[in-house]
């Protein structure tokens, strides 16, 4: 059956109800709409249609990253990209490609997805260049416990959980944690050599709803913010997108990340979600990921180009 394709700007999109709720339905947090407004504001959706029923939608924000404007993988935007029905996931290719022409105007564009069984030859014949990277995946499971962490880090969270039942360390969750959140991850940027951009994770955290995000801070009995986490979650996993914590010259807060980290988890197994880790590819940040109960699992970061000065960027990004 022959696809319809429609390009919607911002305001149409919000007030398109049947794509509202396909999002909701199929995309991952990063694609629905609350959060892409939140990191950019240039942005347009094609959504793919067979007869009235939508069976694809590409989201996609214009922002500029070292003098290009294009679409860009945004601030925080962990995924990126189109989003399908299950069952089109055969026949992707074609929708993709249907809703990519509307599009072409850009010099490139750059998406971050997991792809069903790891499937990449959709997007080598749409033209694009693939890179893969790893994330961790902590699967829910409805009997989660300190078992299920690494012995190695297991003795420390028997001794943290036992310091906040004796009110050595506190927690505050929900909105009241916000400030000090963004003061962590401020400071863990500094330590760690990355840009925090926390004006755009302010507007992210301040866009987010109650039903699409959840936050928690860990705190000495005088109030000092020691460690923390921000995890925006959909219908399928909840995302560890800030894991920030600072240095503590007791050797035990100093370890409170990983407390901070396991109530995370916790929170997105009474759920009954996944807990994705948003992984690394250094080693020592991947290594706690899997001590802490990840699963590697790869993503890819897909571009194409459609210009002469795309192709440029491409190359100039492999070689910095």
């Amino acid at each position: 059956m022959a696809l319809r394709i429609e390009i919607l700007n911002d305001k149409q999109a919000q007030a398109h109800e049947a794509l509202n709720h396909f999002l909701k339905e199929n995309a991952t947090i990063f694609q629905q709409l609350e959060f892409l407004r939140a990191v950019g504001n240039d942005l347009h959706v094609a959504v793919a249609f067979e007869e009235d029923d939508i069976v694809g939608a590409l989201p996609q924000l214009t922002t500029k990253k070292y003098g290009l404007r294009a679409s860009h993988i945004p601030p925080y935007g962990y995924t990126y990209g189109p989003v399908l029905i299950p069952k089109r996931v055969k026949d992707e290719g074609a929708v993709v490609s249907q809703m990519l022409k509307g599009f072409k105007k850009q010099p490139l564009v750059e998406w971050q997805l997991a792809l069903p069984d790891n499937d990449i030859i959709n997007y080598n014949q749409l033209g694009a260049s693939i890179m893969a990277s790893q994330t961790h995946i902590f699967k829910y499971t409805p009997d989660f416990g300190q078992n299920f962490i690494h012995s190695s880090k297991r003795r420390y969270l028997k001794k943290l959980l036992k310091a906040m039942d004796n009110g050595d360390i506190l927690l505050k969750e929900g909105p009241q944690c916000i400030e000090d959140l963004l003061w962590l991850q401020t400071e863990t940027g500094k330590k760690s050599g990355f840009d925090a951009s926390k004006k755009v994770l302010r507007k992210i955290m301040e866009s987010l709803r109650d039903d699409q995000a959840y936050a928690l801070v860990l705190y000495t009995p005088d109030g000092k913010a020691l460690s923390g986490a921000y995890c925006p979650y959909d219908s399928f996993s909840a995302y560890h997108l800030v894991n920030a914590s600072i240095n503590h010259e007791d050797s035990l807060l100093n370890r409170s990340n990983i407390l901070s980290t396991y109530l995370a988890i916790q929170k997105a197994m009474e759920q009954k979600l996944n807990f994705d880790f948003e992984g690394s590819n250094i080693p020592g940040v991947a290594n706690y990921y899997r001590l802490m109960g990840g699963e590697p699992t790869l993503k890819y970061r897909i571009q194409i180009p459609f210009s002469l000065l795309g192709k440029t960027y491409f190359a100039a990004m492999r070689y910095k």
